[in-house]
């Protein structure tokens, strides 16, 4: 059961075939014999309301057909406060499994902790790792965030004065993915647990630089208000980049507004269809596509195990499942559609390594 529902019949019906042929390749035998012990009585709490999780969502409930999941889904709306709300009600409820991803990983891990002790804890999209979650589902957001790097310096190789937009930085996700980037233009070596540079300073290295960070409350309509404020601070600003899914097409509003199209690229993360559009259209350059649908069947898949006692089959040795993400432009955009996309999940790999 999933509350706010907003799937489309056209996606349930493509997903719900795709149920259909691993089950009748064998996969759902093998989920009735871990299901004997009855249902698992699980839930998901998502970070905010955005489209992002629509796919996450439709991977969730097809492993909770799988593996005899009794799942439900609780619609965060970007809200700390109300997000722990939601975590409350899931630890005083019947759920002996939870996956959540966590608003604010340094102040919800406290929280975080008490649930885990009580309950199967997994976190997808965005870690705490400090929560005793068994497991944390999602992309190296880190390397992500080089990913980014390389698709920028691709986009522009004589230089670049680099606006980023971003939700809070509270966010594990975007905060690493920021730090990534910064890292890639600046031509520094690997180092996923650098501390993260202050956001009121330009980074800079030879021609690239990172010359401001714009945050918002997961709110389109503060991150296009934020690009106009620092494009006409600085008309010097030849790229602004989006680490979250609404945060491209926010910043492409601006960029649109200004009549900058011909002088600022935007360069996004996540492959909603409005940055997928833009591609197409020659308007945002790129965007590192994350792989929403096996976060959530792979997060249900491992809970479904924890809760059953066989996790230790399951759950990598680093505590962390990676699911790589692409980097989609205008010259594979057709290819990426055509591959469908999101929907690896249902012939997940094996969840001994890392993906």
């Amino acid at each position: 059961m999933r509350l706010n529902n907003r799937g489309s019949a056209a996606t349930r019906a493509v997903v719900w075939t795709l149920v259909l042929i691993v089950a009748a390749a064998g996969v759902t035998a093998f989920s009735v014999l871990r299901g004997r012990e009855g249902p698992v009585q699980a839930v998901l709490v998502t970070a905010d309301d955005d489209v992002y999780w629509e796919r996450l969502v439709d991977g969730a409930e097809a492993a909770a057909a799988l593996y005899d999941v009794d799942l439900t889904v609780l619609e965060n709306n970007g809200s700390i406060d109300r997000q722990n709300e939601l975590l409350r009600q899931a630890e005083s409820g019947r759920y002996s499994a939870i996956a959540v991803s966590p608003v604010d990983a340094n102040r919800q891990a406290t929280l975080l902790r008490s649930i885990g002790r009580s309950s199967s804890l997994v976190t997808v999209d965005s870690d705490c790792d400090v929560s005793g979650r068994i497991c944390f589902v999602g992309a190296d957001n880190y390397a992500a965030g080089r990913a980014s790097g390389r698709m920028i310096k691709q986009a522009l190789p004589d230089g670049a004065r680099v606006l980023i937009v971003m939700g809070p930085i509270e966010k594990a996700n975007g905060e690493r993915r920021r730090q990534g980037i910064i890292d890639e233009l600046l031509d520094r070596s690997d180092g996923p647990g650098r501390p993260t540079e202050p956001i009121g300073e330009v980074h800079q290295n030879g021609d690239f630089a990172v010359v401001a960070t714009a945050i918002d409350p997961i709110d389109p309509d503060m991150a296009t208000a934020n690009v106009r404020a620092v494009l006409e601070a600085d008309p010097r600003v030849n790229c602004v980049v989006g680490l979250f899914a609404y945060s491209a097409p926010a910043a492409l509003a601006a960029v649109e507004q200004m009549g900058r199209l011909d002088r600022v690229t935007v360069v996004g993360f996540d492959d909603n269809e409005a940055t997928l559009a833009a591609i197409a259209e020659g308007k945002i350059y790129g965007t590192i596509a994350q792989d929403q649908f096996s976060y959530g069947f792979a997060s249900v898949r491992l809970l479904a195990d924890a809760a059953r006692g066989v996790e230790e089959y399951s759950i990598p040795v680093t505590e962390e499942l990676h699911f790589d993400p692409v980097a989609v432009t205008e010259e594979n955009l057709s290819t990426y559609r055509g591959t469908l996309r999101g929907t690896s999940g249902m012939v997940a790999p094996p969840l001994d390594d890392e993906g």
